[in-house]
């Protein structure tokens, strides 16, 4: 692997680690609201399918 393909994988990685912390503290108020959780659901597949 490159460089560039290492500080872009540790970035995608920092990322995704954030994404989990803030989908873990939000996910009560996505509960709530089922129109955010399938945008959430959504950008979670993509994310997932993008790596």
């Amino acid at each position: 692997m490159s460089r560039f393909q290492i500080a872009l994988f540790k970035l995608q990685l920092q990322i995704h680690m954030k994404l989990v912390h803030e989908l873990q503290t939000i996910r009560i108020h996505v509960f709530r609201n089922r129109r955010i959780k399938k945008i959430v659901l959504v950008f979670v597949s993509v994310f997932k399918a993008s790596s």
